[in-house]
């Protein structure tokens, strides 16, 4: 029956849909707090090499599959196309995120960044599930594997989501705290100009 619900025509839209989940949630944190988005990020939050290190890592990876799965589906005839797209969506966005790196300067670019990386790893767990849903597509295992591949993606990305959230309220509160600050001295000026 998964199976079905990777290939069947109105359902694969839900799992499609379902790679944008990291986009929609990060552009929301985005518009949220959309007045420290413009901040320059410091040279620890940017952390450039740690992050190109594990995601050239995760990109091969996604390249390898993906070269697997080709070879595979050209020489035995299955039905392999969809979780190729989804390891070729996988890398692709690996891709993308290691060359953001290299400008990722603010801090509206390291959410962009998060983003893409939810939606590589996501597509790459499921191309796992959709390659077992396609060798046993109504066994019991591919059910397991499709509610536990995407549960625990779920439970890392609302992790991550929500800790991000909490990161920028209290950058926004310090906003909001050194603009206080910034009133109060122009205030007392403004009593001994007066005085």
């Amino acid at each position: 029956m998964p199976y079905l619900l990777f290939y069947l025509g109105d359902f694969m839209i839900i799992w499609l849909l379902l790679l944008l989940m990291p986009l929609v949630t990060f552009g929301f944190i985005c518009l949220r707090f959309r007045s420290v988005m413009s901040e320059l990020l410091l040279p620890a939050e940017r952390d450039s090499e740690t992050y190109r290190t594990i995601i050239l890592a995760l990109a091969g990876f996604s390249f390898t599959a993906l070269l697997a799965l080709t070879v595979v589906n050209a020489t035995v005839s299955t039905q392999l196309q969809l979780p190729a797209y989804y390891l070729l969506f996988s890398f692709l966005c690996y891709f993308f995120t290691l060359n953001l790196q290299s400008y990722k300067f603010r801090r509206w670019h390291d959410q962009l960044s998060d983003a893409l990386m939810g939606v590589a790893s996501l597509a790459l767990l499921l191309s796992v599930a959709s390659v077992i849903a396609t060798a046993r597509p109504d066994s019991l295992d591919a059910w397991l594997t499709t509610t536990l591949v995407i549960g625990v993606w779920l439970i890392d990305h609302t992790i991550r989501a929500l800790l991000n959230a909490r990161f920028l309220t209290s950058r926004l509160k310090g906003q909001k705290n050194s603009g206080d600050k910034q009133d109060e001295r122009q205030t007392e000026k403004r009593r001994r100009r007066n005085a």
